[in-house]
């Protein structure tokens, strides 16, 4: 895999990391979880990815998988749509 398609995918990973918090967090968009998704995204993007595997790169996206998988069990509504107003434990 060459080193654009593993910045492409990492640097993916953590903007919807971002995203996600932004849009969970309205009040405190800048918290303290964002700067450190903000440092992610700016160490991802001065990666050398010489080092980095496919399977780092699938584990990254794995658990960013999981964590959209948790959060879409938490918000969603009966018919699968995201619902950010309420929270469902």
């Amino acid at each position: 895999m060459d080193q654009d398609t593993k910045h492409l995918r990492l640097s993916s990973c953590v903007s919807t990391l971002i995203e996600v918090h932004r849009l969970l967090s309205p009040r405190r968009p800048d918290g303290s979880l964002l700067k450190k998704f903000k440092e992610l995204k700016a160490s991802v993007e001065s990666l050398t990815l010489d080092e980095v595997s496919e399977q780092d790169v699938q584990r990254v996206e794995s658990a960013t998988n999981l964590v959209l998988e948790e959060l879409g069990a938490m918000y969603s509504d009966d018919t699968g749509w995201l619902v950010l107003s309420e929270t469902r434990h």
